[in-house]
């Protein structure tokens, strides 16, 4: 769980992000799709946005990670584009499998691929469970 210093730095970064892809909030909300009025309570710190909505922000050219760590050195760009792939493919997998999930477990099977996708194995299996699917590195 966030501490509540913790949700307003990932607030100001977010705001920083969509200022520095010269977006307005309602416009970036728009992209999104959630309420000025949500951009604004994570921009501010008092709400976090969910999976969709990160997945929604990659796709926009937010740079995620940046957002969610403050880190934006040369070895993250490069972590970025995997995690964002592979928390792509894992939205494009539960779409297919068309079983709902929660925030947490799809950013758990994100990063699950992410690491597999990072280490020296560069294959991973999707496997269909209760949950929709399970990464199972090779």
């Amino acid at each position: 769980m966030l501490s509540p210093d913790q949700k307003i730095a990932i607030g100001l970064r977010l705001a920083e992000e969509r200022k520095r892809l010269d977006l307005r909030r309602a416009s970036l909300a728009r992209l999104i799709g959630c309420t000025p009025l949500s951009l604004a309570n994570a921009e501010d710190g008092k709400s976090v946005l969910g999976g969709d909505f990160i997945a929604a922000l990659i796709e926009c050219g937010v740079d995620i990670n940046y957002v969610l760590s403050g880190s934006r050195d040369s070895s993250a760009g490069a972590q970025r584009n995997v995690f964002q792939s592979a928390f792509l493919e894992v939205s494009r997998q539960l779409k297919l499998s068309n079983k709902p999930i929660g925030e947490k477990d799809h950013l758990e099977k994100a990063w699950v691929l992410f690491d597999a996708l990072s280490s020296s194995k560069s294959h991973v299996r999707f496997l269909p469970d209760e949950a929709g699917i399970s990464l199972d590195p090779i």
